[in-house]
C-alpha cells in the first residue's frame, strides 16, 4: 500500500496488524515471509507512487517487478536455489 492520495494515509492503521499476523503465521509454519512495504516504498520514492501502484494498492508492471525481485531475493536467501519450472 502506498499513500497515493491523502485519504489513503490512514490505511496503515488497518493494514499493519494484518501484516503482523501474516508474518507471525509464516514464522509458525516455518514459511518464508517476504516483506514488501520497504521495497515498494523505496521504489515509489524513486519513480513516484502512481508508477508503482496507480491506485496505491494494485501494482503496475514496475510494482510487480519489485515484488518479483523481493520474492526472488528471499528465495535465494533461504538457500533454495532456482525453483524448478513446471513447464514441459
Amino acid at each position: 500500500m502506498l499513500p497515493y492520495a491523502e485519504e489513503d494515509r490512514n490505511w496503515h492503521a488497518d493494514l499493519n496488524p494484518r501484516v503482523q499476523a501474516i508474518a507471525q503465521i509464516a514464522q509458525e509454519l516455518d514459511a518464508v515471509y517476504v516483506p514488501l512495504q520497504e521495497p515498494m516504498t523505496a521504489l515509489a520514492a524513486r519513480i513516484g507512487d502512481a508508477a508503482v501502484a496507480a491506485d496505491g494498492v494494485h501494482p503496475t508492471p514496475a510494482g510487480h517487478r519489485a515484488i518479483a525481485d523481493a520474492w526472488w531475493q528471499a528465495w535465494q536467501t533461504v538457500g533454495r536455489g532456482a525453483p524448478e519450472s513446471s513447464a514441459h
